[in-house]
């Protein structure tokens, strides 16, 4: 399996987010793992499907409360990233 490592920022609410992200392959199917340093909290795992011919480039499951905001802010930065 062919996997490709980066990191990104983000910000949320004023508050700077680092992450390592893995891109890799599942069964055919672009997918990009975003591992989430929350500092004294641990980490989040979030988990992306790459939707080339949808509206959003970036895809995932809804999620409760402020993690929905992490998810929309790491979306905007991996499109970011791919235009770059």
């Amino acid at each position: 399996m062919d996997v490709t490592f980066f990191d990104i920022e983000f910000t949320v609410r004023e508050r700077i987010f680092k992450a390592s992200c893995q891109k890799f392959q599942v069964h055919n199917y672009p997918q990009i793992r975003v591992v989430v340093d929350r500092r004294k909290k641990g980490y989040d795992i979030y988990i992306f499907y790459d939707e080339k011919d949808k509206t959003h480039h970036y895809v995932w499951y809804k999620l409760p409360d402020k993690r929905q905001d992490i998810a929309t802010a790491i979306a905007k930065e991996l499109e970011k990233a791919d235009s770059a």
